[in-house]
């Protein structure tokens, strides 16, 4: 058996020139394809090109990676900067805004850790602001510059102008419509606004206390006037309260009957609706045809007369005289005759003085001797009638028959019912 290997270059196959010539004409033409898309992808960066954000990522990542929230604008200066005051303070870096203490020197030991602490607040301020005010402000060297170059540009001190005109600005605001919640909020912001730039100036814990008492119920007044006239009940009420409520108090009274009159109103709007709309699908209240066989029956009896008994509203072959009469017309006499009963019943005078009882007393004073006999046939009249009044001899009507010994409960027994 041998061992040479045999002769591959014998046994290949040979290759086309043609096959070749059409592989490497594919590889140009997907070269040249991918360049063309690259070029168009280009151009259309180049037309349409996106926005950039200045965000400099400069944060205290390990204990606070949240930024500040609040984006000063160049017009909110003062909620920005007590924003950040806050923000700043909470995380325990106010000293690098303030220099209280100052830093150390850049040969202290500290300086170094001190120095990465004032990039981290510095980033915080750069970060709070709107992306066209960053490049103004990120070339300061300390957070300190940025913060006192921020407060140079933007704010202009206790400024008595612009004090007057937000007090002007309170007076005239009213809720004008909106909700209570909006008008409310609105008159808030003002107010921090003139306590930012006109602090208390009371020195004494006892002066500082009676001032906040004094202004706030002074905003109580102003934001009850300002109030739409449809709360003007509650606004009364507010007014009358003993003690006299704080401005967060008043405020949630008149929210809690604004709310009350918008569910009512919106009930009232659904009603409405509804009705609209039984309306809109031809809904018709239902209507009475007298003309209907139900009520063709019905003659006016006002002109008819018996010539039996004489009686109206009915004829002859209609007389109960002659046909008899039916249970409920004797339930109804009787009812009749009872209410006349108790009624002469009433006019016979029991207890009281004896001698007065009966006499009439005629025009020249003297009293008529009638008199008893006119209460002795009063007398007589009720029990002829009841049946339980009975009278002594003289008919004076001394003695009132069973009447003692009724209860007081069994009325029929009494000879006034």
């Amino acid at each position: 058996m041998s061992n040479t290997p045999p002769d591959r270059s014998q046994s290949s196959v040979p290759i086309n020139p043609m096959d070749l010539l059409e592989k490497l004409t594919q590889l140009t033409q997907a070269i040249t394809l991918q360049q063309t898309q690259m070029v168009a992808m280009q151009n259309t960066t180049l037309a349409n090109p996106q926005p950039v954000t200045q965000y400099v990522a400069i944060t205290d990542g390990s204990i606070h990676p949240n930024p500040i929230d609040v984006k000063m604008n160049g017009t909110n200066y003062t909620f920005w900067y007590q924003a950040v005051e806050m923000y700043v303070k909470g995380r325990e870096r106010m000293k690098h805004l303030t220099w209280v203490p100052p830093p150390p020197d850049k040969t202290h030991p500290g300086f170094q850790k001190w120095e990465v602490d004032d990039v981290v607040v510095k980033g915080w301020l750069i970060n709070s602001l709107e992306p066209r005010l960053r490049s103004k402000y990120i070339r300061h060297p300390t957070a300190r510059d940025v913060w006192q170059a921020l407060a140079t540009t933007f704010y202009d001190g206790s400024d008595e102008a612009q004090v007057f005109v937000l007090n002007r600005r309170v007076s005239h605001l009213k809720q004008d419509g909106k909700t209570v919640e909006e008008f409310y909020d609105e008159l808030q912001g003002l107010w921090q606004e003139i306590d930012f730039r006109s602090p208390n100036p009371m020195v004494c814990a006892c002066d500082i206390e009676m001032f906040n008492n004094f202004i706030q119920k002074t905003r109580v007044y102003t934001f009850l006037d300002g109030l739409d006239d449809r709360l003007d009940n509650i606004r009364a009420q507010v007014l009358q309260m003993s003690p006299f409520p704080s401005l967060e108090q008043a405020y949630a009274h008149v929210r809690r009957e604004s709310n009350r009159q918008d569910i009512m109103m919106k009930n009232g709007q659904e009603t409405v609706v509804n009705s609209v709309a039984m309306a809109t699908r031809g809904y018709k209240p239902r209507e009475v045809n007298f003309n209907t066989d139900k009520f063709s029956n019905f003659k006016d009896k006002s002109k008819l007369k018996c010539s039996h008994c004489g009686g109206t509203r009915h004829t002859r072959e209609q007389c109960f005289e002659i046909v008899g009469y039916p249970e409920w017309w004797k339930n109804t006499k009787k009812k009749q005759q009872n209410d006349t009963n108790r009624g002469r019943a009433s006019m016979v005078v029991t207890g009281g003085n004896k001698a007065e009882m009966g006499h009439v007393v005629e025009p020249n004073g003297n009293r008529d001797s009638e008199g008893p006999k006119l209460a002795a046939s009063s007398l007589a009249a009720a029990a002829a009638h009841t049946g339980n009044i009975s009278t002594d001899a003289s008919g004076s009507g001394e003695k009132i028959g069973n009447s003692a010994q009724g209860s007081p409960h069994e009325r029929d027994n009494w000879p006034w019912y």
